[in-house]
């Protein structure tokens, strides 16, 4: 089989940034963060917002072994 490997990544200090600039910029910052991981991933991959006010998300990366998330970890 292909291997998959599943990567959660937090926006460190979010709920701060949000407190602090209020639910509109903060909703900004976590589009931007997504549309940042998906240039950096291939098409059959998947990035999503994971939680309520984290700033978590989680990308799963079908066909990549945990040398090549590790790479895509460190690029963003």
């Amino acid at each position: 089989g292909r291997p998959l490997t599943v990567v959660l990544l937090r926006i460190e200090d979010f709920r701060r940034y949000a407190e602090r600039h209020g639910d509109v910029v903060a909703g900004q910052l976590l589009r931007q963060a997504g549309r940042t991981m998906r240039k950096y991933q291939r098409r059959m991959h998947l990035t999503a917002h994971y939680g309520q006010a984290d700033g978590v998300f989680v990308s799963i990366l079908s066909g990549m072994e945990l040398e090549g998330a590790s790479v895509y970890g460190k690029r963003l």
